[in-house]
């Protein structure tokens, strides 16, 4: 496979975050590609400013199911911080 079967995804912070990315994407037979610039080697992660960044690269053939997975996950994950924003119900008994 060359390098212009595959296209950009998204662009996001933190290689941790792109691994569970990775692994929910590969879970529903999408190939990813995973690029950040390196800085050598650390036992500590380096995840700030620019180096932070991973680019997420999936086959041009899957593009439209990536974005649509991406969509529903970003949807879920709006809908839990609404859900934790949200005051909750009040049984009526004073606290």
């Amino acid at each position: 496979m060359t390098t212009a079967d595959w296209v950009h995804l998204i662009t996001i912070s933190g290689s941790i975050n792109a691994e569970i990315l990775k692994g929910l994407f590969e879970a529903q037979d999408i190939d990813v590609q995973l690029y950040q610039e390196a800085v050598g080697k650390s036992v500590y992660p380096v995840n700030f400013g620019m180096l932070g960044e991973v680019e997420i690269y999936v086959k041009a053939s899957d593009l439209e199911t990536a974005r649509q997975l991406l969509s529903e996950i970003e949807n879920e994950l709006q809908s839990e911080d609404d859900e934790e924003e949200s005051p909750e119900e009040s049984s009526g008994n004073p606290e």
